[in-house]
């Protein structure tokens, strides 16, 4: 047998595969675990997880078939339920993040960010911004992830996504920051009390 087929053969066993200890590792070691064993497509949806488990119960996950985002909450000021999205971006070969699958139908209010530097010992940086600071185009273009501009004219419902530059995501997110800091513990800190 190849080697190259016992080592897929091996990377097929643990692909997209999260153990119930992995899910539950310190929060550096899982943005390690995430990006070791998981496609993209599915790192995104167990990042959400995790941070809605770290909520202890105020962030409740939505429904998929809302279509509004991966969380919600109550905000006792405004007496409404406010919706949000998570999304993870690790850098990429070209120094530049990704973020995909912006759906600027959906009526959300926030945005949780996590920007992973692969050159910089996979170091996490957070933010939580309101939803017009990703979706409203004036300083990332957002495109559609399939297609063309002139292939989605007549489609109503078209995911987006941007591609941003490091320096422009620490100078950007920094001034839209509703939270104080942008490690691990200040988002935190922000979810367990600063939302309520």
């Amino acid at each position: 047998m190849s080697e190259y087929l016992k080592l897929a053969k091996k990377k097929k066993k643990t692909l997209n595969k999260l153990t119930t200890g992995e899910m539950e590792l310190p929060m550096k070691d899982f943005i390690y675990c995430l990006y070791s064993k998981c496609t993209p497509n599915l790192y995104g949806s167990r990042f959400a997880k995790r941070i809605i488990k770290e909520s202890k119960g105020f962030l409740q996950q939505t429904s998929q078939s809302l279509d509004n985002g991966d969380f919600t909450f109550y905000d006792s000021k405004s007496g409404k339920h406010k919706y949000g999205e998570i999304k993870i971006s690790y850098k990429g070969i070209n120094g530049k993040y990704r973020i995909t699958n912006i759906r600027d139908h959906q009526k959300l209010d926030y945005f949780i960010l996590c920007f992973v530097d692969t050159e910089n010992n996979f170091q996490p940086k957070y933010f939580v911004v309101p939803k017009e600071h990703v979706t409203n185009g004036t300083f990332f273009k957002l495109s559609a992830m399939n297609g063309t501009f002139i292939a989605n004219v007549n489609n109503e419902i078209v995911p987006k996504s941007m591609t941003i530059p490091q320096e422009d995501m620490e100078w950007y997110f920094n001034q839209k920051n509703i939270i104080k800091g942008n490690n691990f513990s200040n988002l935190k800190s922000f979810i367990n009390s600063k939302f309520k």
